[in-house]
């Protein structure tokens, strides 16, 4: 068989995409700039990978971590993190480095796949530490919207949560101790109309007199913004509160 580079326009690709070859410090050009090269229809024709080319294109796939390590990743770094905070040493990263890696976290549940590996490792449980040892705002509104994506049209997710009876306590209690303007309180409502899909004993818990309480005071004194996701709220119970 003649090798594929004999003609003269398989040559020309060759050599021009030889020619532009750098080492790319972004992986996806450097994958973009692999599957230009090489990924063209052409069966023999097509220019072949260098045995370089192809151990590049192994180290890079190596690399590339999955969902479930990323998740798994970023619970190591926020148990690391309320660890040292709890013993008072100089934490390896930042209350805003720590939001951001939650906000990374919301992500990736967003995907109901992964926010059932999520529930396999019981990262759950390490939101519940956060929802109970962290005081910064932007912190609880930002996994109080990751537990708010874990139950959203998930019944997996919906009755893992509802199991963990530390978020159940710290909704509790926060429905009735934070103010009406909280932007916490906010993402609370939007997560208990994602947490009470089609499942009554759900419903009845979100229904109890504390929270019909905080509910009449958000419809009597909140904004609109709070009170129209409240109202969407009421409206997804088979029994009204109230």
């Amino acid at each position: 068989m003649s090798d594929s580079h004999d003609n003269q326009h398989d040559r020309k690709i060759w050599n021009e995409s030889t020619s532009k070859k750098v080492d790319f410090e972004n992986m996806n050009d450097g994958l973009l700039n692999f599957c230009l090269s090489y990924g063209f229809k052409g069966d023999d024709n097509r220019p072949k990978a260098s045995k370089e080319d192809m151990e590049w294109l192994k180290k890079v796939m190596d690399s590339i971590e999955s969902d479930a390590k990323l998740m798994y990743s970023i619970l190591e770094k926020s148990d690391k993190y309320l660890t040292q905070k709890s013993k008072g040493e100089k934490t390896e990263i930042s209350e805003e480095q720590l939001k951001v890696e939650l906000d990374n976290l919301e992500e990736l549940v967003e995907s109901i796949d992964n926010a059932n590996d999520f529930i396999k490792m019981n990262g759950q449980y390490e939101l519940g530490k956060l929802l109970l040892e962290i005081k910064n705002e932007d912190i609880l509104f930002t996994v109080w919207w990751v537990l708010q994506s874990i139950v959203q049209n998930n019944p997996i997710g919906q009755r893992a949560i509802y199991q963990n009876d530390v978020i159940m306590n710290v909704l509790k209690n926060q429905i009735s101790t934070l103010p009406v303007d909280s932007k916490v309180l906010f993402k609370i409502i939007c997560f208990i109309c994602s947490f009470i899909t089609e499942n009554e004993q759900i419903q009845k818990m979100v229904s109890s007199s504390t929270f019909v309480e905080k509910y009449k005071q958000i419809l009597s004194t909140g904004d609109e913004k709070i009170i129209d996701r409240l109202n969407y709220t009421l409206n997804k119970f088979k029994h009204k509160p109230f």
